[in-house]
Parts: C-alpha cells; structure tokens; sequence
C-alpha cells in the first residue's frame, strides 16, 4: 500500500483518494487492512464483495495448521524449516490443511471450511479480531461498500451435484464439521419440510452463515460511511441451477460479460448490456434512510421463502414478525435496513 501511495501520481492517480476492491479472500483481505494499525490512513475508501474481515483464525488455530502442514512435509513447523522447501513442495501438500479441525472455541469454523489458509490475528498486523477493531473505531475514516451475492454458496454445491446427493445426515454432518447445532440450523432452513432438500437447506444455511450475515456485521459495526448491496441476477448456466453463486458478480463490476467463453457462450449469444439491462434486473439502487442497495432480479423474500413485494421499510417489519430466535445463529433479518450510513455523497 505504501509503494501505491508513492507510485499513484505517476499513473495519473492521487496517493490522497485510493480505493482498494476485491471479492471473496480478497476482500477478506481489505477488511483485514481496514482494522490493522498498520494499514492506518493508506486508504480511503474499501468494497468488500463476497468475503469480510471475520475470515481470520485465533493463533491456536494458526499453529494447529501449521503443524499438519508441517507433518505433512516431514520438517518442523517453524518459520525456516518452511522457507528451506521448494514452492513446489508447498504446493504438493496445501491439500493437508483442509483435513485438520480449525473451529475456534465457540465450534465455528469462520471460513465455512472452504479454505483453510486465512489471516491470523493476535500480531502487530492484526492485534485483536478484525470485526472488534471495526467496532471500535478501526477505519471509520473509510467510506466502504460491502455485500455478497444472494446464493453465494451454489458455486460449491451446484457444479459438483453435492445439492441434490446430500441426504439429512450428510448435511448435519457436513455442517457439524464447521458450526455447532447444525441440526437445529439446519431445520430453521427447512430440511424437513416439503419442497426443501437437506442439499437446498444447507446451501442456503451456508450462504448466510459463510457470506450474508459477517457481511452485515461488518457494515452494521463500521463507524463510517457504509453502503451494504446484495447481488441478485442468477446465471442460466447448469439449466439455472447455479443462481446468484459466489463470484457471479464480477463480470458486471468490470463489464466484461460479453467475453464469456464458456461451454454455455451465454455472453457470445447475449450481449452483456441486455443482461445487465434485463426486465427484473434492477440497477444498483440506495433505498434513502436505511443505507441498503440491491441489485435484484426478482422481489425480495421473507425468513419463510415467501416473496414480498412491500416497501423496504414494510419489508422489514414483516420481516421483524416472522423471525425466530436460535442460540448460536443470528436472526435472518436483513440488518442492512437499520444502517445509520447513507453512501450516497461522492468526495
């Protein structure tokens, strides 16, 4: 950050007025920044899209995938016995952090275990957690944007087929090894209830314990301006069954969709602009007062499923009505309608 600083005038940037983007780890990464003393005053403004600071470990859970790592290698779980290895023996053995246990005292394992290798807190980059940084004060003076994708999860559990082959004690299984009360989580999703598959409930379990709900605990504790959105145009690839999924949003941000070459060709048949344009895709809009933006495809729905077509603020008392309360996972209300900071003032 500090090299950008020096560097920005000469490529006809100001080193006063930066913006750091990035999705997924990336923009783990920038929320991490956000809350390290290190990184004060570098930045001005941050966009978080489909990751957020609460991807980090606690150092015990640092040096338990050290050590398997390490094991995996045959060397010591030190610094230098690292550094002696090839980048293609690092390579050969990363496969060994996703078999180790990395949940934290409370039995949250906080990246979903999708990946395992994240920040780690409890140094001079990252002296207390991100989120209680941001809550206290840490980059208050950065405007940030912040959001996630509406079926972030899909892309992990769509293209593999693990969405329909997943029965009821697979998914309590699967979501055991990362959460605590995964039965109890799990039937707030509708497992057993008619039309929802333990695959769907997971995916959608997933989706908000992993994505939506960190998100808005970053933006919800941010001290600055805060603008929060949700993506919401579901892909036709897979006969649409891969939705609104993690990433999906990028092709849009940097206007690229046209170049998809995928087996689908859905941008060499359909010219971006009209996709983008399409009846039922909305611009990115702020909802006045209440600091939430949407990019949606289709109306809103409440804690059961059901779409509602009320106003933001009517939205949210329905929704206030219909939550149930379970210990150890938040309520499923969009918090980002009690947000105090408007993102609308452009400096």
């Amino acid at each position: 950050m500090r090299e950008r600083r020096r560097n920005a005038a000469a490529f006809g940037g100001a080193p006063d007025n930066i913006t750091l983007f990035d999705e997924s780890s990336g923009a783990a990464s920038i929320g991490c920044l956000m809350a390290s003393p290190l990184a004060a005053g570098l930045f001005q403004r941050a966009i978080l899209s489909g990751g957020h600071p609460e991807m980090v470990r606690p150092p015990a859970q640092a040096q338990a995938l050290a050590d398997g790592v390490a094991a995996a290698l045959g060397v010591p779980a030190t610094a230098e016995a690292f550094r002696d290895k090839t980048s293609e023996e690092l390579i050969a053995v990363q496969g060994a952090g996703y078999g180790i246990d990395l949940r934290d005292e409370q039995g949250v394992e906080p990246f979903g275990g999708i990946l395992p290798y994240t920040p780690v807190t409890g140094d001079d980059v990252l002296p207390e957690h991100p989120l209680a940084a941001i809550r206290n004060g840490a980059g208050s003076e950065i405007a940030l944007i912040v959001g996630t994708n509406r079926e972030e999860f899909n892309l992990t559990t769509v293209p593999n087929d693990a969405i329909d082959a997943l029965d009821n004690n697979k998914a309590v299984a699967t979501l055991s090894a990362i959460r605590p009360n995964a039965a109890e989580i799990l039937a707030l999703y509708g497992v057993n209830q008619p039309g929802t598959t333990a695959g769907q409930a997971l995916t959608q379990a997933q989706t908000d314990l992993t994505f939506r709900l960190p998100a808005r605990r970053v933006g919800a504790a941010h001290q600055g301006r805060t603008h929060f959105y949700e993506f919401g145009w579901r892909s036709p690839v897979l006969g649409g069954r891969l939705g609104a999924c993690h990433g999906l949003i990028l092709p849009f941000m940097f206007n690229t969709l046209s170049l998809d070459t995928g087996p689908d060709r859905k941008g060499a048949r359909t010219r971006h602009k009209s996709l983008a344009c399409s009846p039922g895709l909305d611009r990115l809009r702020h909802h006045r007062g209440s600091g939430l933006a949407r990019i949606r495809p289709r109306p809103p729905v409440d804690v059961a499923g059901h779409p509602q077509h009320h106003s933001p603020r009517r939205r949210a008392v329905g929704q206030r009505r219909a939550l149930r309360s379970h210990p150890g996972i938040e309520s499923r209300l969009d918090v980002g309608l009690n947000y105090r900071c408007p993102f609308t003032n452009r400096q």
